[in-house]
């Protein structure tokens, strides 16, 4: 087969995989392409592809369940690996992938003795429902069995219900949001027949499960409005605990009235279907829909007649709440109360001090305000206590991954004026786009969440050709003590490519005296004292945008102020250039001019003390996957060598394969000093050869 034809494919599959996110057609996609691979019979060209598609494979495995799918299905999706797996164990390539393959597999035996009759072990503490799967495929519709779990929290400076969804989004379903205050209301009022005076207003985090399914709609208001039920009792302590008397799962929303919301046909034939494919006997549904969910239980049982689920109308809450074939309202277990509620006459002094250890940990979790550490759960930055307990949260306006590996550069937890109580410093919020004055903004809160100050780079900056101002964002580059304050360096991206580094004051958010101005965007960034001569140095890197080059430079703190030095018609106007310790320009491999990108760009930059080495980190994100060249230069910065991962030795070398670039191999030394040699050093006036006294 024509290698070009495969590349032209593997390109399609790229570009299906980036649409679909559901697990089971992302295999299906891989597999169809990995069967023309196949067709080859050419070791050396099936090896190449596997390398490159092996972190999608185990991705995309490690978010497979099959509960709620066609045997079928499962089985025509992992009986591909029988021969994936063959190359894979004589490749020694990676081995995780067919452990996922067992794992799979394995809950999937629960599925098929269900089918057979048999009923499987069962968790009655969880909460479940039938969640329908929107897919590229919109003939093929898939639905999954959703789980979650319920927090709560009593808040006394709470002005309104506050619910925390995990994961969560930028913005809910506005249907979904109504379901869940309306299953609250429902709840809570039938917790006050049991309960005297509870919290006007609590915290209530839910926690699903999903990882690829749309939560939308009111299908969930019935099992939600039983999690609900049951965590009040147990927050509340009272003496009475709802439970699951049976293996079942729930669908149908709630509305104001107490009446179940039907599904509608189509819905709930999916949701049957979904359901009879897992390991539940007894399955929840709207009385309006009983007719249609029946119909499509038939159908479904004349393949799998030993089949043995049970459909259970319900019609409103009551109905619901009283249904004993499901449901048990019994009275709490006396050794699940005593937390809460003792008499001290009955008890033992063991049993005292048991409870004092409990609501003394009580008590530190919920009176410890003080911010401790951070959480990222979906678009929403969590700030916790040192016990875990959720202060507060903001909107972040990053994807989360980036968010997560990155942390440090756009949150941090400081104690700013040293009175023993932390503050938190956030860039990147989310904000409304209209609100100019503070987009792009870095700002300070105190423990409570109270604005303390905020600040937004606005200069004005000139090349030849154009001005920029006001539309930058700002980021954290670090914290240092220096000339007797304590400063927050930041880095002020613009829209376009200006970018600058500026202190300010951390404990008034004022501007202070220094500026450094780049051509191009600056990147990960530290603060510290490398060479030990009692000045602190910047050592960070980014992108050159008039040499179309990553690069990475050291300057002393006192010497920022200028420009860094680039060609002609990207040098900012009446900006002297910086007094550099160092500057380095990387330069672009084969691997990125294949991959047609203009820039590299450095993505890391770090000083190990227990080497003495400097790290500088190259990205250039061929086909979107983190590849590039590592460089380690030595303590007095005249030596250098190339670190290989992986990533870029797995990618590259397949593409030398496939006859796409050239030998040598990426591990091979003459590819080490071809890159060496292409480093060019700023002398202070141009840019010359760095010379390697390695």
């Amino acid at each position: 087969m024509n290698i070009f034809h495969l590349e032209n494919l593997k390109i399609k599959l790229e570009n299906k995989l980036k649409a679909e996110k559901f697990p089971i057609n992302r295999l299906e996609l891989l597999n169809l392409f990995m069967n023309e691979v196949f067709k080859t019979n050419d070791r050396i060209i099936i090896e190449a592809y596997i390398s490159e598609l092996l972190s999608e494979y185990l991705t995309t495995l490690q978010n497979i369940t099959p509960f709620g799918l066609e045997p079928k299905k499962i089985n025509e999706s992992i009986g591909f690996f029988k021969k994936l797996n063959t190359f894979i164990e004589l490749s020694n390539i990676d081995e995780q992938i067919p452990k996922e393959v067992e794992r799979i597999l394995s809950d999937y035996n629960y599925v098929e003795e269900t089918l057979k009759g048999n009923s499987s072990e069962f968790n009655k503490d969880l909460i479940s429902f039938p969640v329908n799967i929107h897919t590229l495929k919109s003939e093929i519709k898939f639905g999954q069995i959703e789980t979650f779990s319920i927090k709560i929290h009593k808040e006394t400076n709470l002005v309104k219900n506050n619910f925390i969804i995990i994961p969560s989004k930028e913005k809910i379903d506005d249907r979904l949001e109504t379901q869940i205050n309306i299953s609250w209301n429902l709840a809570m009022n039938y917790l006050k027949r049991f309960y005297q005076n509870p919290s006007k207003y609590h915290e209530v985090i839910l926690i699903f499960q999903h990882k690829y399914a749309e939560l939308e709609g009111f299908s969930l208001g019935m099992s939600i409005t039983i999690g609900f039920i049951q965590e009040l009792f147990r927050f509340y302590n009272t003496s009475l605990s709802l439970n699951l008397k049976r293996n079942v799962t729930f669908t149908g929303g709630m509305c104001t009235e107490s009446n179940v919301i039907p599904l509608g046909k189509e819905i709930i034939e999916l949701k049957v279907e979904t359901v009879f494919y897992s390991y539940f006997d007894f399955f929840a549904i709207p009385e309006a829909d009983y007719i249609s969910a029946k119909e499509k239980l038939i159908s479904l049982k004349k393949v799998y007649p030993n089949r043995n689920l049970k459909l259970i109308p319900i019609e409103d809450f009551d109905d619901l709440i009283n249904h004993r074939q499901i449901i048990s309202i019994d009275k709490a277990k006396l050794a699940d109360r005593t937390k809460k509620i003792v008499k001290a006459h009955s008890l033992s002094l063991i049993l005292i001090s048991i409870l004092i250890v409990v609501l003394a940990g009580i008590a530190l979790y919920t009176m410890d305000n003080n911010p401790y550490e951070f959480q990222i759960v979906g678009k929403s930055l969590n700030v916790l206590n040192k016990s875990g307990k959720i202060l507060w949260s903001k909107p972040i306006g990053l994807e989360p991954k980036i968010r997560i590996n990155e942390g440090k550069y756009f949150q941090r937890i400081y104690d700013i004026d040293g009175d023993g109580r932390n503050e938190v410093i956030i860039a990147h919020e989310f904000l409304k786009e209209r609100d100019a004055e503070n987009n792009g903004r870095i700002a300070c809160f105190d423990h409570t969440g109270k604005l303390i100050w905020k600040y937004k780079f606005a200069d004005t900056i000139s090349t030849i050709r154009e001005s920029y101002s006001d539309i930058y964002v700002s980021r954290i580059v670090d914290i240092a003590e220096y000339n007797g304050n304590t400063v927050l360096f930041c880095n002020a991206r613009h829209l376009y490519f200006p970018s600058a580094i500026y202190p300010l004051d951390i404990k008034t958010g004022k501007r202070l005296d220094g500026i450094l101005w780049s051509q191009g965007h600056f990147y990960a960034g530290n603060i510290g004292d490398y060479n030990n001569d009692n000045e602190l140095e910047l050592f960070i890197g980014g992108i050159n945008n008039g040499l179309e080059s990553a690069f990475a430079c050291i300057i002393n703190l006192s010497d920022l102020n200028g420009q860094t030095p680039t060609t002609k018609n990207y040098l900012f106007e009446n900006i002297p250039l910086a007094n550099f310790k160092k500057y380095f320009v990387f330069p672009k491999t084969d691997l990125c001019i294949y991959g047609g990108r203009r820039f590299n760009g450095t993505e890391l930059t770090k000083f190990y003390k227990s080497t003495n080495t400097y790290d500088v980190g190259v990205n250039e994100k061929f086909n979107d996957l983190g590849v590039g060249a590592y460089y380690v230069f030595n303590y007095n910065l005249d030596s250098v060598h190339l670190r290989i991962g992986d990533s870029q030795q797995f990618v590259r070398d397949s593409l030398i394969v496939k006859g796409f670039l050239k030998p040598p191999f990426t591990t091979d030394p003459e590819y080490e000093k071809i890159l060496v040699s292409k480093i060019n050093e700023w002398d202070g006036k141009k840019f010359i050869p760095f010379i390697n006294v390695k």
